[in-house]
């Protein structure tokens, strides 16, 4: 039997995913905006966030957010990379990494792809979305032994967490979001709650404190899994600060420990990903 510390940490790993999804999740413009709507804080940009359990380390994540294009048009391509800490492994370890390409005009997701290592192996996603089919055409893997999945999602307004991301540096978070991350749904809803001096990697920042709610909505059943947390994003820049996610036992925090000016020889995303 699992004890006591072990659930903990597991929750924790968990959380940390959970964590990992929403850093690059949340925000509001209205579409017709170009790459000027996105505010210098995160453009050209590399942050890294530090996840930890109470006072326990979680893991890390690494964000950036770089100038691509998709064809003839203007995009953005957002990457994340995150890995829990050594502490966890006890209990099982993971790895993510991932990304999208985001049309500069609209901010609406175009291209993505993520891969999630565990111990029992690695699970690949890719997504296509199709504006005049009105559908997300997912494709998803789970290696060493399964088999490719060709799924379709209609498409009815959502978004995927890189385009929220953008939309969240240029403006305030909606009431309520529909995301899709591979073939699942979420819903998010937000609310201001108040501002805070929060620690950054500069110093104190002034910033907007959210109250956040996350549903899994499930396609087949009515039931649904709710997780709560707040976060911070800073008043001038729209970078998200400090996050947090309320578990069944203590609290997941994620916070900004460093970022850095991209160079223009940093990697960006692949050819293929570019063609329409």
């Amino acid at each position: 039997m699992i004890g006591v510390r072990a659930k903990v940490l597991l929750a924790a790993a968990l959380a940390a995913g959970l964590l990992t999804w929403l850093l690059v999740g949340a925000g509001k413009m209205e579409p017709g905006g170009g790459p000027s709507s996105v505010p210098g804080g995160l453009a050209g940009r590399r942050l890294t966030y530090r996840f930890g359990w109470e006072d326990l380390p979680a893991g890390e994540a690494v964000l950036t957010v770089k100038p691509a294009a998709f064809g003839q048009r203007r995009a953005w391509w957002v990457s994340c990379e995150a890995r829990s800490a050594p502490a966890l492994r006890p209990v099982g370890s993971f790895r993510v990494s991932g990304w999208s390409l985001v049309e500069a005009a609209a901010l609406r997701p175009l291209r993505s792809q993520s891969n999630t290592w565990r111990q029992e192996g690695r699970k690949q996603r890719t997504a296509r979305f199709d504006y005049e089919r009105g559908l997300v055409e997912v494709t998803q893997h789970e290696a060493p032994e399964g088999e490719l999945e060709l799924l379709h999602v209609p498409l009815s307004g959502h978004l995927d967490p890189a385009a929220l991301l953008l939309r969240a540096a240029a403006g305030e978070l909606p009431s309520r979001t529909m995301l899709l991350v591979g073939d699942d749904q979420y819903e998010l809803r937000s609310r201001r709650e108040g501002a805070d001096a929060v620690a950054g990697p500069s110093g104190w920042q002034q910033a907007r404190r959210w109250g956040l709610t996350v549903r899994q909505v499930e396609p087949e059943a009515d039931e649904r899994t709710e997780h709560v947390g707040r976060l911070w994003l800073s008043e001038r820049g729209g970078v998200p600060l400090r996050l947090e996610a309320d578990l069944l036992v203590g609290r997941l925090t994620a916070r900004l420990v460093s970022t850095e000016r991209l160079s223009p020889t940093d990697g960006g995303p692949p050819a293929q990903a570019q063609r329409p």
